[in-house]
């Protein structure tokens, strides 16, 4: 799905969520070899009292903001020049399977490229479970800093 008709579709979406009450989601679908993309509406009641460590929220945030891109290296690499922090690549895939499996973020492989001799890669991507998640997990961490009056966030 084109990202300008993803967030438009939030955008739109949001006017009618002023109690924050639920998240938007998106999945694409193959019905008769033809790819349709579904909205998810995910209420933030619902979800499952589970919390994620502070490395898990850091990798579920690179695969929602990596979109199609989101795969091993490609976040390892993004995580160290965007935040200056030194990640190992099996810490990397260590957590992307335990969020899979999670039901945070799906994984298909992606076809073979020459510079890597054609081997495939796998690529994540985040669920509406996921970013309902990270909604939640946004909307959470924005209440507490409002709570700080040296930092006057509005």
């Amino acid at each position: 799905m084109h990202r300008f008709l993803k967030q438009t579709t939030i955008h739109q979406l949001s006017k009618f969520n002023k109690d924050k009450s639920f998240c938007v989601g998106f999945r694409e679908e193959v019905l008769n070899r033809k790819n349709f993309w579904s909205i998810y509406l995910t209420k933030y009641k619902d979800m499952a009292k589970e919390y994620l460590g502070e490395f898990e929220e850091l990798i579920l945030t690179m695969v929602a903001a990596l979109q199609d891109d989101a795969y091993g290296a490609a976040i390892t690499e993004e995580i160290e020049t965007r935040l200056k922090r030194d990640v190992n690549l099996s810490a990397v895939h260590v957590t992307l399977y335990r969020l899979e499996d999670k039901g945070l973020i799906k994984s298909a492989m992606g076809g073979g490229t020459k510079e890597r001799g054609g081997r495939r890669k796998r690529i994540f991507t985040i669920t509406s479970a996921g970013m309902a998640m990270l909604c939640a997990m946004k909307e959470t961490r924005l209440e507490l800093w409002k709570r700080i009056p040296q930092l006057k966030i509005s």
